[in-house]
């Protein structure tokens, strides 16, 4: 249903339409920020970045960090102009996106993944398609891995996990290594969803740089 009852339901975001227009604005500019900086810093555009995306953020502002991605890939949500809800997406020329693309790797938290499957699945349809793409890679670092399993680009725990566990860890001082640290951040982030499914694993796939 489109519409609901007056006073009966209370709700914080629709999800589906996320990311909102003022999110992707918000969005769009912090990704050119991210990027020029870079630029400025290193002579070069960045090829990939990681971005974590946060359930409770994502509610919060409506999606800044979902268009950050987007923007990011050179590519613009599309909104249905009766409900604002996204229903799909369009690609950017590189032309028009003014820079090169960026390879986005999205690290998602269990609340994201269990409220925002929709934006999974827009998302990892979205990084398939540019890496289709009959770009150099140059411009589209993509390009480079357009044979990776697409599930690998959204990572976060087995179904029923939430949290890391890295902060219990500090906090009672059970370390001894940077070493066990990373361990147990891999451990927490060894399936890879699409949003189509429960997700698989994908540990060495996160574990393994992209070049």
């Amino acid at each position: 249903m489109d519409v609901l009852p007056t006073g009966a339901i209370f709700f914080s975001v629709d999800p589906r339409a996320v990311p909102t227009r003022t999110a992707w604005e918000i969005g769009r500019r912090t990704a050119e920020e991210v990027v020029a900086r870079y630029a400025q810093d290193h002579g070069e555009w960045p090829k990939r970045i990681v971005l974590d995306l946060w359930g409770s953020a994502t509610m919060r502002t409506g999606g800044d960090d979902i268009a950050q991605a987007f923007a990011l890939l050179g590519v613009r949500p599309a909104w249905d102009h009766a409900s604002n809800r996204v229903n799909g997406y369009e690609i950017l020329p590189v032309a028009m996106v003014g820079r090169a693309r960026v390879d986005v790797t999205l690290r998602i938290s269990g609340l994201f993944r269990d409220v925002f499957p929709a934006q999974i699945a827009l998302l990892h349809q979205a990084i398939q398609d540019v890496a289709a793409l009959e770009e150099n890679a140059q411009d589209n670092p993509l390009r480079l891995h357009a044979d990776a399993p697409a599930a690998a680009y959204f990572r976060r725990g087995r179904r029923g996990a939430t949290a890391v566990g890295l902060a219990r860890l500090i906090a009672k001082g059970e370390w001894a290594a940077r070493g066990d640290l990373g361990a147990v951040y891999l451990e927490a982030t060894s399936h890879a969803y699409d949003g189509s499914g429960e997700g698989g694993e994908a540990r060495e796939a996160f574990r393994a740089p992209r070049r």
